[in-house]
């Protein structure tokens, strides 16, 4: 059985409710920065499954946002939300577009592919992307003390990462500009402003900790899960 295969029988046994919810407060915190200024930029949501980021996207005023996922039933529900999307294999279909856009998000993505898929995911991404366009990716944070619950918590996970190793990936795939950041708490409300604050002094103890052991915390995130962002250089031509 494909890798494939096993996370599309392993999604449908779950028995998740299919609906639609809002992540876009959490969205906009997490990927501040990040976006692309022109709201007609191409942008292609990898495993994009019921829309989530496409959804807030279209909230923000991206007119040209599409998204691609294995599972029928998830496209299903993306179009039956007025959400584009089609059905197909994002490291195939990537394979045939060449400097087409401008933001490709793989978010939760990565993770459910081997090493050498992964790169190979990651070349074609780059080869998609216009010149001086971004890929942006949300991965299990091995490196964090609580990353294994969610790494381990999904049979389909094939490969973790640290700051180091997605960083590491990325390069060998040939992009450029690697920036990683935490996806803990962020500032988008009175509650989320507290959370955020408390976490701040739990990240404060586990860096400690981490300069007591090694002599040095410069690259480390503790959070669950990490974002990152990488970059086509400019002058590039597929």
């Amino acid at each position: 059985m494909s890798e494939f295969e096993l996370y599309r029988q392993y999604r449908a046994k779950q028995g998740r409710e299919m609906q639609l919810e809002d992540w876009g407060r959490a969205y906009r915190w997490y990927l501040r920065g990040w976006l692309p200024l022109d709201y007609a930029s191409p942008i292609l949501d990898v495993g994009c499954g019921e829309g989530h980021l496409l959804h807030a996207l279209q909230r923000w005023g991206y007119r040209n946002a599409s998204g691609i996922d294995l599972r029928d039933e998830a496209v299903a529900f993306c179009r039956n939300n007025r959400i584009d999307a089609t059905v197909g294999d994002a490291t195939d279909y990537l394979a045939n577009c060449t400097s087409q856009f401008k933001l490709i998000t793989a978010i939760d993505f990565l993770e459910h592919l081997s090493i050498e898929r992964g790169i190979t995911f990651l070349n074609h991404a780059r080869g998609a992307l216009r010149p001086g366009g971004s890929l942006i990716l949300q991965v299990p944070n091995l490196e964090s003390p609580f990353g294994g619950g969610i790494f381990y918590g999904d049979l389909t996970h094939r490969t973790g990462f640290t700051t180091a190793s997605l960083a590491q990936m990325l390069r060998q795939a040939g992009f450029e500009d690697v920036e990683l950041r935490g996806a803990g708490p962020g500032i988008w409300g009175v509650l989320s402003c507290g959370r955020y604050l408390l976490w701040q002094g739990v990240n404060a103890l586990l860096r400690i900790c981490t300069v007591i052991e090694c002599g040095s915390s410069e690259s480390a995130i503790y959070t669950r899960v990490m974002f990152g962002r990488a970059q086509v250089e400019k002058r590039f031509e597929s």
